[in-house]
Formats: structure tokens, sequence, C-alpha cells
């Protein structure tokens, strides 16, 4: 699923607490977001417009996450110091809500719902947008914000090469100078030949990618007369930059729009130009076989349509309560330039 340009914002549940700047500098965790905070008649009408599908279970993950975690420290949010076990208890509090919502579906017009959640919003929780400053990466850019929503990649794959399947799943390498090889030595010059680090091998390199961007999903392999379904979980990158190959694509002028459908059909019509197109994103992600759904970067199982990627160089905390207000594409959306099904959009994530 994708989205088009839209807002962005951390939700955080208001509070008075509060500690010195000696206490603080004692802690030796601290997070700081290039963020700023927005006043209360500035908030956006919050809604969910999947109503809070999945949602339950996402949150669920996260807050294991955070009692295995050590939250002895602070977050700076709009340069306001919060204490990590905040994260959580803003968690714990919207989960909350979002039961109390659900019930007031069960009872009343979702309008008068929606209305009471938004009330309580306001009167309890503080919302901040990110403000990038000199030195940030991304400052100054003019391009709208894109979405891409979250869903479990399933590959076919076979545990050996042959014609049909010979895109290899790499597990992390152990020397670091292997690992750092770039996407164009590692896919198209044979980097890891010999080296015994294929999980599988896949029949298409464009869908090989994706499953890099979304970091995990589910290969499909045949095993005598049935298939069995292996999960592929985030190991590591390359450490190199991660550059979307439709930017480059549509830079070309090789497609109209950065959209999925229209990069595979090009990419399956012109072969010829695929490692000058792939070689563009040098990033390279690293997989191992777990028995549990794909996990994010932070150890936590991936959640479709709500789990969010950022970028650990400016938001170094993950699993923070987020609400992404952008348009989306109607399901019947091919990739055409022309076509007008662009619907708003509103999630928590």
């Amino acid at each position: 699923m994708k989205f088009l340009g839209g807002v962005f914002l951390f939700i955080f549940l208001a509070s008075c607490q509060s500690k010195s700047n000696l206490e603080i500098k004692q802690i030796t965790s601290f997070y700081s977001t290039p963020t700023k905070a927005i006043p209360v008649e500035q908030y956006p009408f919050f809604k969910d417009d999947i109503h809070f599908k999945h949602l339950k279970t996402a949150i669920f993950r996260q807050l294991v996450r955070y009692e295995r975690k050590n939250l002895n420290g602070f977050i700076s949010l709009g340069g306001k110091p919060y204490p990590l076990s905040q994260v959580k208890e803003t968690l714990e509090s919207f989960l909350r809500l979002v039961i109390q919502t659900e019930k007031c579906f069960q009872k009343y017009e979702k309008k008068t719902c929606w209305n009471a959640f938004n009330e309580e919003l306001r009167q309890n929780y503080v919302v901040y947008a990110p403000k990038l400053e000199v030195g940030d990466p991304r400052f100054g850019e003019e391009e709208e914000t894109f979405f891409t929503g979250y869903y479990t990649p399933l590959l076919e794959g076979s545990i050996k090469p042959s014609k049909e399947y010979p895109y290899a799943i790499y597990k992390r390498p152990l020397d670091e100078n292997l690992r750092k090889k770039t996407r164009q030595e590692i896919d198209f010059h044979r980097a890891f030949q010999g080296k015994n680090l294929e999980l599988f091998f896949s029949k298409d390199l464009f869908e090989l990618y994706l499953l890099h961007v979304e970091g995990g999903g589910k290969v499909r392999v045949r095993e005598g007369k049935t298939f069995k379904d292996y999960y592929l979980s985030y190991d590591g990158t390359n450490s190199q930059p991660w550059v979307f190959i439709s930017k480059y694509m549509r830079a070309k002028g090789l497609i109209k729009n950065g959209s999925i459908w229209a990069q595979r059909e090009y990419l399956k019509k012109h072969p010829e130009r695929a490692e000058e197109i792939f070689s563009t994103c040098p990033s390279y992600v690293y997989f191992k076989i777990t028995d549990h759904p794909p996990l994010g970067s932070d150890g936590v199982p991936l959640t479709n349509r709500r789990s969010l990627a950022t970028d650990s160089k400016l938001y170094p905390f993950k699993g923070m309560l987020t609400f992404v207000q952008t348009r989306r594409l109607r399901e019947s959306y091919k990739g055409r330039l022309e076509d007008p099904n662009q619907v708003p959009y509103k999630e928590f994530s």
C-alpha cells in the first residue's frame, strides 16, 4: 500500500513530571528528536479510518518490548525532557482510550464517539510535529513526505538456486568488510559467491527488493508435495545509504510516478537496465529465519498497516505513538498518473 504526502505527528501523554538538569545529566540514556509542540487549537481532527484494526496488536507488541527495555532515561520532545517511562505510559493510556472508543461504537453513532475521542486527546495529550533544523538529514528538502503502509511480503522461494530461482536472500556476513559490500557488488558482481550466506533463492529481483523495503516477510518453499512458509526478519544492513529506486526512475523519466505497479512493469519490460536501476540503492538488508512474524529494527514484530519506519538518525528511540494524515490511492489504482482515485486517509501507528 502506498500513500502520498501528508502529516506525521507524535502524540504524548501530558504530565507534570519533571527533573532538574542535574538529575537529567546523571541519566546515561537521553534521546533528542527534532520536534515542536502544536497548540491545542491547531490539533487536527483525530480519526482512524480502519477503526483501530490491528492497532491493539501493535500496541501490545510494543509494550512487551518496553517491559524488557531499560527505560531509565529521558527523551526530548519540542525541547522538553520526558522520562522514557512516559512513552510506555502513553501507550497504556491510549490503549485504554481505544478500548473505550470501541465500546462507544457499539452503543452510539460513530460521530459522537470520535468527538469524545478527540476531546480526550485535547484534554490529556500533547501533540508534536517534526521540525528539522540545519544539520539534520533531509533539512531543506521540498519534496512531500512519502508514506508506504507496511505489509508482509510473500515470496516464492527455493532452497537451491536454479534458472527459475536465481536471486539469493542473504544472511548477515560476520566479516565486516564483506558485510559492507554494495547492492551492485552483491547482486550483480557475485561478492558473496562461495561464502555460504544464502538462506533461500527468489524468482524475481524486484520482489526481493520489496522484501528489503519492508525489512521482513515470508518465503514459501516447496518441500516434496507440500509447501512450507518461513518467516524472515531483519538482521541488519551493509551500512550504505538507502535510496528508493523509484526516485532514480522518475528522475530519468522511466516512470511517471513512484507506484510499485509502475516500477514492476518497467523492470519486466527492460531487464537490461536492472543493474543500472538497482545499483542506485546501495543499501542492502540481511535477514534471519525466525518462528514468528518479521521483526523491525527494534526487535518488535511488525504489524500490518501499523508499523512505521522512521530514520534512526532523527528518531533513535522507537515505538512512540504517532498519527498520520495523508492521501491514499484507491484499491483499483494501477500506477496511472491521470488516475484521480485519491482519498483522504488517517491512521495511528
